[in-house]
């Protein structure tokens, strides 16, 4: 079977389109958004385990799911910006795409550059390496941070959930704000990381 067309990609391939319809109904129809951004993040939780069952992993597959992964928590967090009325959370939330951005992209290189898996790369950095290494915790911190910015956006858009938005935002911060630490700590590692392999 060729790359392009495995199992676990279709499913990044049925991300991207439910992220691209979410653009254009995230003003109107906020809950079917919700659902969009949700689904979009367990399809998430569901390819990785399909490529491993199936044996169906591929480079392709890694790529697709990256990007995927970024552009996500991207489109999620400009539909938010639609709605802010104050400087501060755009300039917050700005903040947050930049450092994941950065963050991932930099690690993913760091890893391409020693052909090895971002997730199996060693660093400095104990918390780095817990939180690769504990799928439990990574899966956790991911999700944290997912549902972070999808209750950020069910409560200023004030939707159908405003309140249940509200609280979720909430309880997920303190380990939004952990994850995205986390994604600083990893940037500088991988800037040290791929210094050192083109210094030698």
């Amino acid at each position: 079977m060729h790359p392009c067309v495995y199992y676990p990609n279709l499913i990044d391939y049925l991300r991207i389109v439910s992220l691209v319809i979410s653009i254009f109904t995230s003003k109107k129809y906020k809950l079917f958004t919700i659902f969009l951004f949700a689904s979009s993040d367990m399809m998430d939780m569901v390819d990785g385990l399909l490529a491993r069952y199936l044996n169906q992993t591929s480079f392709l597959g890694s790529v697709l799911d990256m990007s995927v992964d970024r552009t996500s928590s991207t489109i999620i967090t400009l539909q938010i910006m639609r709605y802010v009325t104050q400087d501060w959370h755009s300039s917050f939330l700005s903040l947050l795409v930049l450092i994941d951005m950065i963050s991932h992209w930099l690690r993913y290189s760091y890893g391409c550059r020693y052909n090895i898996h971002h997730k199996e790369l060693k660093s400095s950095s104990r918390l780095l390496d817990f939180y690769y290494s504990n799928k439990t915790f990574l899966t956790f911190e991911c999700v944290s941070y997912q549902m972070f910015l999808i209750s950020f956006y069910a409560w200023i858009s004030e939707s159908e959930l405003v309140k249940m938005g509200h609280f979720l935002m909430w309880i997920c911060f303190p380990f939004a704000l952990l994850k995205t630490w986390i994604s600083v700590i990893q940037a500088f590692d991988a800037i040290k990381g791929i210094g050192e392999k083109e210094h030698k």
